[in-house]
């Protein structure tokens, strides 16, 4: 965490706590299934737009079309200051391992039992390696009650230690517990609309777990608002599209094989607004 000598820079409406870390190699995101998922339960939307994350991915739709990995080059724009040069998170996003929990905590969690849950998925002998460049994402089915989950947030992201190894991590619940909290629309690019609504908060998140891996101690405002709190609930422009039964959605990015997702806007840092997309070019960005 940031403290009372750290030096901080205003930069427009975000600032910068000088050397506060964010993820520059490989953003691995690691997925806990926590509850009932049986197939066909959204898995494939999630995971689609996670691997759609990633700045060479291929298969986004028509050129003039707005794309996943181009709102991820918004937060590859964000730095941290590394032996006197400018280090940016990674356009490299990898959705680096998935495996369920059959209610290995029960159905109600308690204080501590998101922490206890993905901490006991790390180290050897256990799901996943630790990885320095990870975001241990937990998913909890719609029957999986969390302490203010739906009353006080759609999600969260933290980081806190295995012995000496800090781990950046992230709950999100089904926001099929809260359609008018957490929801975003009744109808569905994908079919789902509790996954499609899921799926902007991850993104929320992921975002912010790049960027300011130990809350508040990276990027954040002067009310202590990380990047993607600056734009909630703003999905910007959208395009309207129709489901098999002929009902419009929303949607304003497209993923691979053409899926479609309505997402929540980021901070554009250069541009100070909230934006949907930014471009690669020489240099990172143009």
């Amino acid at each position: 965490m940031a403290t009372s000598s750290s030096l901080v820079f205003l930069l427009l409406a975000l600032s910068l706590v000088l050397g506060g870390p964010v993820i520059t190699g490989s953003v691995n995101v690691y997925i806990i299934y926590y509850g009932d998922w049986p197939a066909g339960s959204g898995q494939n939307v999630i995971e689609n737009f996670i691997r759609s994350l990633n700045a060479g991915s291929t298969g986004q739709g028509k050129p003039s079309e707005p794309k996943v990995k181009r709102w991820w080059a918004i937060s590859a724009a964000y730095y941290q200051q590394k032996n006197g040069r400018k280090a940016k998170v990674s356009s490299t996003v990898r959705l680096a391992g998935t495996v369920y929990d059959d209610y290995s905590a029960g159905q109600e969690f308690g204080n501590n039992t998101v922490w206890e849950v993905i901490s006991s998925k790390i180290g050897e002998g256990n799901a996943f390696s630790y990885d320095p460049h990870g975001i241990y994402l937990l998913l909890t089915s719609p029957d999986v009650t969390v302490p203010d989950y739906c009353k006080v947030y759609c999600g969260y992201h933290t980081m806190d230690y295995i012995g000496s190894n800090a781990v950046i991590y992230s709950l999100v619940g089904h926001h099929g517990q809260c359609p008018d909290g957490c929801g975003a629309q009744n109808t569905s690019p994908n079919g789902n609309p509790a996954i499609d609504a899921t799926v902007s908060t991850i993104a929320h998140e992921i975002a912010e777990a790049a960027s300011d891996p130990d809350a508040r101690s990276g990027w954040y405002d002067g009310n202590g608002e990380e990047n993607a709190d600056k734009c909630s609930y703003n999905a910007g422009p959208t395009k309207t599209g129709r489901d098999n039964s002929g009902n419009e959605y929303l949607y304003n990015l497209v993923g691979m094989k053409g899926m479609r997702f309505l997402i929540q806007q980021n901070w554009d840092r250069q541009k100070n607004k909230c934006a949907t997309q930014r471009k690669y070019g020489w240099g990172g960005f143009f």
